[in-house]
This record gives C-alpha cells, sequence and structure tokens, in this order.
C-alpha cells in the first residue's frame, strides 16, 4: 500500500481513495473510493475470480465478472442495492485480494455474501436454489 501525506489520496493497488478512514468512522464512507484505470506498464494485474453473473440495478440488468476488480467496482458502482456489514466486508476482502493479502476466492465469497444480503442472486452459486423456487 502507498498511503501520501502530501494531500494526495490514499491509493492501492489501482483503487483510489478520496478519504483515509481509520477503524472507527464508518465503512460506508468507502463509496467514495473510484477505481483507477490506467494502461501504463505499471498497471495492477487482475486478480481472476470463478466467473459470475449478478442481475444489479434492476431487472434483466446482469453485470458479469471475471476478476476481483471487477467485483470491487460492481460494490462502488452506484447500483448496489445495501450498504450492510457483509457489503463492507466484501469491500475490504476485495482490496485485500487485490494486494495479495487474501486469495481471490475469499473476495468472491464475500461478495457473495453481500449479494445475497442485498436480495441478489448469483450465477451460478444460487441456480439450484433459483430451479426449487420455480
Amino acid at each position: 500500500m502507498q498511503v501520501f501525506n502530501s494531500g494526495h489520496p490514499f491509493i492501492t493497488a489501482g483503487i483510489n481513495f478520496s478519504t483515509y478512514l481509520d477503524e472507527c468512522e464508518p465503512l460506508h464512507h468507502l463509496l467514495t473510493l473510484h477505481l483507477a484505470r490506467s494502461s501504463s506498464m505499471d498497471a495492477v494485474l487482475p486478480v481472476f475470480i470463478r466467473p459470475l453473473t449478478v442481475e444489479i440495478g434492476g431487472t434483466g440488468n446482469y453485470r458479469h465478472a471475471e476478476t476481483v476488480q471487477e467485483l470491487a467496482q460492481m460494490l462502488v458502482g452506484g447500483k448496489w442495492p445495501a450498504n450492510g456489514k457483509a457489503f463492507h466486508s466484501a469491500l475490504w476482502r476485495s482490496v485485500e485480494a487485490i494486494e495479495c493479502y487474501v486469495d481471490a476466492e475469499t473476495a468472491r465469497c464475500a461478495f457473495v455474501e453481500a449479494a445475497h444480503e442485498a436480495g441478489l442472486h448469483i450465477v451460478p452459486d444460487d441456480q439450484s436454489e433459483m430451479k426449487k423456487a420455480s
């Protein structure tokens, strides 16, 4: 992680935080984070996951993810329906996976839990449950 004290944002693995938060402050302020995109050679390498698809932002609007960075983009993209405890955990696990502190599967599992907390279904994870309901 890189922290700049001269008024620059907190930057970690291609994610810019406009405000650094200590543990006492509410985690929902992390929504101020912006995913940096860079085409330079020193850009962060993608952290691959087992692919998943989630219906987010309304009926028929599906988003597909194959990397932890794409999971993080869904979480902070402004269309996530809830920001409860699992949401914050998924956000932190995504950052940790990008920084290689946890494996990609840990971030993916946290994302799936956050989706369930928000009432969203994940394909392929929830397919058997969805078949039972129909």
